[in-house]
């Protein structure tokens, strides 16, 4: 089956759209836009930021990523 909605219920899908809605994927540009973004629609002055990224590096080039858009940003 190619199609998600064949695997799982709208309960499910809901709540995975929930848990994805203040997601931000992509370059660093995107990353920026999109934090940008999320403050100026929440008035934010504090972010928690999570990578369920398993390969280790990977996850610290996200890291560092978002650790560079936090210093543009200020």
């Amino acid at each position: 089956m190619d199609d998600i909605d064949g695997y799982w219920t709208p309960a499910e899908k809901a709540g995975v759209e929930r848990s994805l809605a203040c997601s931000v994927v992509g370059s660093p540009e995107t990353v920026r836009n999109g934090i940008a973004d999320f403050i100026a629609a929440t008035g934010a002055d504090e972010l928690m930021l999570t990578g369920q990224i398993h390969d280790h590096e990977a996850r610290l080039k996200s890291f560092k990523i978002a650790a560079a858009v936090r210093d543009e940003l200020r």
